[in-house]
């Protein structure tokens, strides 16, 4: 497998990056018909978001890292004249965010060094992903690119609100809105 990819990071994007195909589904590949391998910027888990039968993780980047995906967005743009479905977007908190399918079977790298297929939490974990691009699409009215997790380094666990309180007992983490007097 290692000898048909071809694995850099999102901002050594490829200049010479291919869409093969005559459909409105091109394969994108390498100069040397190599599939690319994208290694994104680290990111924080957002939940998963389900598509008819397709599942799809939520991540999101600080802002600043945004330039990074501007080879890709002009790669996109050169084929085709219509306006370009947007894979990132800027969620107005300072973030982008961004979705990657998640096929049936995919590499999770845990903290520990340990793999396995499942994510034992979806939201706040921090990650780097390497992700596919199984296909750039046409639709009457956009182009866009779709990605693929093909593996998934967790560096860092979502924290637990449960930890506090086991360390002190009179740790409340939500509080009710209703005054001290009233009965619960």
């Amino acid at each position: 497998m290692q000898d048909d990819i071809s694995i850099f990071l999102i901002e050594d994007f490829p200049s010479g990056l291919k869409a093969l195909g005559e459909s409105k589904f091109k394969t994108p590949r390498c100069s040397d018909d190599k599939v690319p391998i994208i290694i994104l910027p680290e990111c924080t888990t957002n939940g998963i978001s389900t598509f008819k039968d397709k599942q799809y993780l939520n991540i999101d980047f600080p802002y600043y890292e945004k330039d990074k995906f501007s080879e890709l967005t002009s790669w996109v743009k050169s084929l085709s004249s219509k306006p370009l479905y947007p894979f990132i977007n800027d969620s107005g908190l300072g973030l982008i965010q961004m979705k990657v399918k998640l096929p049936h079977q995919f590499s999770i790298v845990n903290t520990d060094g340990s793999e396995t297929n499942y994510f034992h939490s979806t939201n706040g974990s921090v990650i780097r992903c390497a992700v596919e691009m199984p296909c750039v699409w046409e639709s009457n009215e956009n182009i866009g690119v779709s990605f693929q997790m093909v593996q998934c380094k967790i560096i860092q666990n979502q924290q637990c609100l449960i930890q506090s309180m086991d360390e002190d007992p009179d740790y409340v983490p939500f509080t009710s809105g209703k005054s001290s007097g009233s009965s619960v």
